[in-house]
């Protein structure tokens, strides 16, 4: 739905071809204004975290989709917990204490990405106004020849604090 931009809005509502202009931009900007409660208050009920990333010398970066669209501000802070994970048991084997990080960019502790085919990362976002955020993500890489792979993001689990 985010997708929809103010623009194709308009487009849409032209499309009726209204006789009063002043409906048309009414319908257009109640649209709009809706569209933007949506996406916020649906994107901000979880933890917002995409396109997460792990280079091949172990930069993890990743993006926030609620501030990629200006449904809230950036997390103050965030918080990760470095995983080895057994891809034949399912098992998580955690490496190193938890992170807590100012941007949304970490390097990946050295030991953790030394002969493993497999590795996972928690991430917790901080933020004020959203609680919601709080909740982990797990997101699961496996290695390739050119470099390490996103393989799943995982929303729906509790972590020990």
């Amino acid at each position: 739905m985010a997708q929809f931009s103010d623009e194709a809005i308009q487009a849409v509502v032209e499309k009726v071809r209204y006789d009063d202009p002043r409906a048309a931009r009414y319908l257009t900007a109640t649209l709009i204004a809706r569209r933007d409660k949506v996406v916020a208050r649906w994107l901000n009920q979880v933890n917002p975290i995409e396109n997460v990333r792990l280079d091949p010398a172990g930069l993890l970066t990743f993006d926030n989709s609620a501030v990629k669209v200006d449904a809230a501000t950036p997390a103050t802070r965030h918080v990760l917990r470095w995983y080895r994970f057994d891809n034949a048991t399912g098992d998580h084997t955690q490496v190193g204490p938890a992170m807590t990080i100012p941007e949304p960019r970490a390097q990946a502790p050295a030991e953790l990405l030394a002969g493993q085919d497999h590795v996972a990362v928690t991430l917790r976002a901080l933020h004020q106004a959203f609680r919601e955020w709080r909740q982990p993500a797990r997101v699961h890489f496996r290695r390739m020849p050119e470099g390490w792979q996103t393989v799943g993001i995982d929303r729906g689990y509790d972590e020990e604090e």
